[in-house]
């Protein structure tokens, strides 16, 4: 049945073209992916570190810095000590494992002409420069903009069971627009680096915090200025990698 249907949109000419990264490209885009489960493997250590005092009924606040300074005599129940001294042991070398990964990962990156000049934008450093040149690795492959956001997770689409009502007898379309949301589609790292960086933009200073300023006095809610935002920052990253020159406060 696979091969009938293959077949069937080969005839046709409807397969659709997929990017494959190949040579440099691919190597980066390896080493972003084994960052990113380096990352969450030390996220999920520290989660079951915080579970085990919880177990125990004793709250821990760490520094997000210094996860494993936690404190191990005021655990009393037994085996807890024991079980938090291997956790401990697991965070140790989660933690240098994702070190390493990080290092390798923007060696690697810095290799790209391309890598200085993303890092040019705001709120844009080495380890988002370096995830954005694995994930897109050329930017001419996107024909327009739009093809950059929907691969971005930020494409817009709409999607509505009727539009239109009955008004004395007459059928007219609504005035109100609905069915308007974000794509589901699009790279799951591209859309969080897009979406951290709008972030950190509307909590920061400058021309993007005037962006997402005005998107709020025009009574658009934070979470849709913010998504405004983060479509704007795609377009001057794009801009700015298409072309090849650095990022300008005109460009905003």
């Amino acid at each position: 049945m696979d091969a009938d249907k293959l077949s069937d949109l080969l005839r046709k000419d409807a397969v659709h073209m997929v990017h494959l990264p190949r040579g440099d490209h691919a190597l980066l885009r390896r080493l972003a992916t084994h960052y990113v489960k380096m990352l969450r493997e030390r996220a999920r250590i520290i989660s079951r570190l915080r579970a085990l005092f919880a177990e125990v009924g004793v709250t821990v606040r760490t520094h997000r810095k210094t996860p494993e300074r936690v404190p191990l005599a005021r655990l009393s129940a037994p085996g807890a000590r024991f079980v938090a001294e291997a956790c401990l042991r697991q965070l140790t070398l989660a933690t240098e494992l994702m070190l390493e990964a990080r290092s390798r990962l923007i060696d690697q990156a810095a290799t790209s002409g391309a890598f200085a000049l993303l890092q040019t934008v705001p709120y844009v450093g080495e380890v988002r420069a370096a995830e954005i040149l694995a994930v897109v690795g050329e930017p001419r492959r996107f024909r327009s903009l739009r093809t950059f956001w929907a691969y971005a997770g930020l494409g817009v689409v709409q999607v509505v069971s009727a539009e239109h009502k009955v008004e004395n007898g007459r059928i007219v379309r609504g005035k109100k627009q609905r069915g308007v949301r974000l794509s589901r589609t699009g790279h799951p790292l591209l859309k969080k680096v897009m979406r951290d960086v709008a972030l950190f933009a509307s909590l920061g200073r400058g021309e993007f915090r005037a962006v997402y300023d005005g998107h709020i006095d025009r009574g658009k809610s934070p979470s849709i200025a913010r998504i405004a935002l983060a479509r704007k920052m795609a377009a001057v990253i794009f801009a700015v990698w298409r072309g090849n020159c650095p990022y300008q406060k005109s460009q905003v």
